[in-house]
């Protein structure tokens, strides 16, 4: 065996562990593999391997990357397909994981609380048009669909506040 080669073992373990440690995409998974010095042929073994031992899993990955997303860092629908797409993911585990994942109502309570404590950030705003929009763009840039956002942005204009 030459000295500077990376050993399979050692590295398929270091691969276990860090699909174990959190659920990770096979593309993220892949390029580790490679930082770490694997080979084509070796790194495809690998990668067949840490999925049939179910240390890797697309679909797990994708689904649990959209609860995350979006129940702790409150993402829009938008925001995370683009995020799962730079990820390599396949549409149709990101659109499953998309629909299963995120309760409709859910999606319109956290959009509707984005928008109205937005708006009510922006009250030094004195143009109502302008401060209407503004909190718009927010919830746009937060990845939520803008026919939602202007479905809901009167109802949290006019929501009571919490405090």
């Amino acid at each position: 065996m030459h000295a500077n080669r990376p050993d399979y073992k050692s590295i398929y373990l270091k691969a276990a562990n860090y699909c174990a440690y959190q659920d990770r995409c096979t593309a993220e998974v892949s390029e580790k593999l490679q930082k770490w010095g694997l080979e084509d042929e070796m790194l495809e073994a690998a990668i067949e391997q840490l999925i049939a031992e179910k240390y890797l899993d697309e679909e797990r990955f994708c689904r649990s990357y959209v609860r995350g997303k979006f129940y702790y860092q409150k993402w829009g629908k938008q925001k995370i397909r683009q995020a799962l797409k730079l990820k390599q993911v396949n549409e149709n585990l990101i659109q499953s994981a998309l629909e299963n994942e995120i309760k409709p109502e859910d999606y319109d309570e956290v959009l509707l609380k984005i928008l109205h404590r937005k708006y009510h950030q922006l009250e030094k705003e004195t143009d109502p048009y302008k401060r209407k929009m503004k909190t718009v763009q927010h919830a746009a840039q937060k990845g939520f669909e803008s026919s939602i956002i202007f479905c809901l942005i009167d109802e949290a204009i006019e929501m009571e506040d919490d405090s």
